[in-house]
């Protein structure tokens, strides 16, 4: 039994059928006034990876603490010398990113 059926089995998860898109994102923090800094999604077909993803860098609109980067690695400084979308002001990024998940369900991991 290949591992991924094994999995399957172990936990009672029938095989996936369609389109699935899992998506997982970083944060300057955990209130409501923190921003997304980073979105990373992969496109799931069939129960398997296709190798279609989607990742960007957004720059924060606030330094972030200590404890953030801790928690993701990823300092101030990456940002402000590697992001590719400016906070609300890069709309074909935000339009790619919706076009990605189109007709998709969407898994959200730690969003």
């Amino acid at each position: 039994m290949e591992s991924e059926d094994k999995l399957r089995y172990m936990i009672a998860i029938p095989p996936m059928k369609g389109r699935i898109v899992a998506v997982d994102t970083e944060t300057t923090g955990m209130s409501k006034e923190d921003h997304v800094v980073e979105i990373g999604a992969v496109e799931i077909v069939n129960g398997k990876v296709s190798g279609n993803q989607f990742h960007i860098y957004i720059k924060p609109r606030t330094i972030m603490s200590s404890n953030v980067i801790n928690i993701h690695k990823i300092d101030n400084g990456f940002y402000e010398s590697n992001c590719k979308m400016y906070y609300s002001s890069d709309r074909e990024n935000l339009d790619n990113f919706l076009k990605f998940l189109k007709d998709s369900l969407i898994f959200c991991h730690n969003a």
